[in-house]
């Protein structure tokens, strides 16, 4: 932080530009965006919903699957 607080002549301008950064930031994520999945390549990129549902399809073949085997086994 001090290194981009010393590109300003003023502390007022230091809050600006860095509100400015927050405000940005804060819209590319409710976009979906995720720091985690950067790429060079737009086609890796995947929104936030996309894996939740990705995740709750795996899991709950996983359930499907213990509960096969648990009726199964009686």
């Amino acid at each position: 932080m001090n290194k981009l607080r010393k590109r300003y002549k003023s502390q007022s301008e230091f809050r600006v530009a860095a509100n400015n950064i927050v405000a940005t930031i804060n819209m590319r994520l409710a976009g979906g965006w995720t720091p985690f999945g950067e790429s060079e390549s737009s086609r890796y990129y995947t929104t936030i919903e996309e894996v939740v549902e990705l995740y709750i399809k795996e899991k709950t073949k996983e359930l499907l699957t213990c509960f096969e085997q648990l009726f199964c086994s009686f």
